[in-house]
């Protein structure tokens, strides 16, 4: 079972007892942390569901208002009957709607957590993509112009392609570009270089291996992030100094998927 499909299961039933998904589980202590976290995610969230008290008798209220307001007004004339106070938001619904209101601000926490935070396989992706630019620094030579084009061509053999290639050229200096094994696997990905403003800039993207959310990296001579984009991602390292988010949405807005 690859990653893909494990996230997928795990998200769906933290609790999934199928043999598959066990001996997967078994196999990666990254894997073992996120339904660890899944797991307590479920528990906050049943707990909130059951923290969330409908007030007593309020299904007989409401249904004893309904009857007084339809009332055919008999003996009004004689007696003055005194005005109800205003009733709270939640005394306008029903059981069952505040069962399913509440239901869906747990749902809404929920989600609110869960795309708030990577998940500790994209945190592995990230880690291992700050890894590659280290271990590749020593080729990264910020005097080396060479065309767009190269870029291009590397980008057709993994399956990407900007938008407009003269928006790109027009703005950075290109300095190396390369296809790359950038997840220790048959995966191959386009590994640019531009020359930044502190230093040489990466800019690693592959397609067909989605990520949940942003992951945010840095180290003592690195800044990077990972975002996602549609099925795959777009990565940029540079130094902690490099206005890294304004290079990742220049390239961002430009990159699409060929295949």
């Amino acid at each position: 079972m690859n990653d893909q499909e494990f996230n997928q299961r795990a998200y769906s039933n933290p609790r999934d007892g199928g043999e598959d998904f066990k001996a997967a589980l078994d196999a990666s202590p990254d894997r073992q942390r996120l339904v660890s976290e899944l797991q307590a995610l479920e528990y906050r969230l049943e707990q909130t569901l059951q923290d969330i008290a409908i007030p007593a008798n309020l299904e007989d209220r409401l249904k004893r208002n309904g009857t007084q307001s339809s009332s055919n007004g008999e003996n009004t004339a004689e007696t003055h009957k005194p005005v109800p106070a205003p009733r709270r938001h939640w005394q306008r619904f029903s059981r069952p709607a505040a069962i399913a209101a509440s239901l869906l601000i747990a749902l809404s926490l929920s989600f609110t957590v869960l795309t708030s935070r990577p998940t500790a396989a994209d945190m592995a992706l990230g880690n291992s993509l700050l890894n590659h630019v280290h271990a590749e620094s020593r080729f990264y030579n910020v005097d080396n112009n060479i065309p767009w084009s190269s870029a291009s061509e590397v980008m057709q053999q993994t399956g990407a392609s900007f938008a407009s290639f003269a928006d790109v050229a027009n703005e950075m200096n290109l300095t190396f570009a390369e296809f790359c094994r950038l997840m220790g696997n048959d995966k191959r990905g386009t590994h640019l270089v531009i020359r930044g403003e502190h230093g040489p800039v990466s800019i690693m993207f592959i397609n067909h291996h989605p990520i949940r959310g942003k992951v945010e990296l840095q180290d003592s001579e690195l800044r990077g992030e990972v975002v996602p984009v549609e099925d795959g991602f777009l990565a940029i390292f540079g130094s902690p100094d490099e206005p890294i988010a304004r290079i990742r949405t220049r390239f961002q807005r430009q990159l699409t998927w060929s295949i």
